[in-house]
């Protein structure tokens, strides 16, 4: 018995030094790698776009990535969740088609939150 509970703590030692449980212990740590915003035309309609790249750089897991588009006193929120594993990146695209542009204040601005 003193063997095998011997052994299984070398295991556990080792597994620990390694870091092969990073990824059991870690929770999720999303970093966004690129952003930007564009605007386009789709027929008659002006469409505000913002895109992200993001990274996983903790363990595996999900988080929801919260976009906030504003224009004048005008504002909209999308959100999506996204399960990343450690060390995965992943493009996303938030559409906002609220977005006008024959108003007074035709720029617009946005902000993210990851939570």
């Amino acid at each position: 018995m003193r063997k095998v509970l011997g052994l299984i703590s070398i295991v556990a030692i080792v597994c620990l030094l390694s870091g092969c449980t990073s990824s059991l212990v870690n929770s999720p740590n999303f970093q966004i790698t690129s952003q930007s915003s564009r605007s386009e035309l789709e027929g008659a309609d002006y469409v505000g776009y913002v895109d992200l790249v993001i990274k996983n750089t903790g363990g595996d897991g999900a988080k929801t990535i919260q976009v906030k588009a504003e224009q004048g006193s005008s504002y909209w929120t999308n959100e999506q969740s996204l399960y990343l594993k450690n060390q995965e990146s992943q493009s996303i695209t938030f559409r906002f088609p609220e977005i006008q542009f024959w108003t007074n204040s035709s720029q617009w601005y946005y902000t993210v939150n990851i939570v």
